[in-house]
């Protein structure tokens, strides 16, 4: 591992994959308390085959947001020292310093709104944080920055299902 002179670089955030998937969560989350009001008062307008289908959705994409994507939205800032993580939304730290990283992995999948690239970053032999470039419009400048001062750690082929069950449990 090689740690050379870089200014800080700070990541950018597209605005759209970011409030997409806060207001995805969101609705998810006022959708499912909606369906629990619906079970606990038994309101007679609403059938059984309605009940089910509003409940089944957001039980199941629920935590895919909040275990899945929402741990990608972070403000990324990489200088001499290391990578530091800031949630946006309460504002915690988490410092990433070089020394204690193995490497980074690639992942490139396809989505319905195109081609999605992702830097994972790994620790111990654990992915510790993923980059996507639907979150961030610097995402090359970042990966530049990031390969730069890690290498790169040789990968099994890529399963959507594992990566899920990786991060859902």
């Amino acid at each position: 591992m090689r740690v050379e002179s870089i200014t800080r670089l700070t990541s950018k955030f597209d605005t759209f994959g970011v409030i997409a998937t806060t207001a995805a969560t969101l609705i998810c989350v006022g959708l499912l308390t909606f369906v629990t009001y619906v079970w606990i008062y038994d309101l007679k307008d609403i059938g059984m085959f309605q009940r089910l289908m509003i409940t089944f959705f957001p039980v199941l994409v629920i935590p895919l947001l909040v275990r899945v994507e929402m741990p990608k939205i972070k403000r990324i800032e990489i200088d001499e020292t290391g990578i530091t993580l800031i949630n946006p939304f309460v504002g915690v730290k988490t410092k990433l310093p070089w020394d204690n990283l193995d490497g980074y992995k690639t992942v490139t999948h396809v989505t319905r709104g195109g081609l999605v690239k992702e830097l994972i970053i790994v620790s111990n032999g654990t992915d510790v944080f993923d980059i996507s470039s639907y979150y961030y419009k610097n995402y090359n400048e970042i990966k530049r920055y990031v390969m730069r001062n890690l290498s790169s750690i040789p990968q099994k082929k890529f399963g959507y299902w594992k990566y899920l069950k990786e991060r859902i449990f």
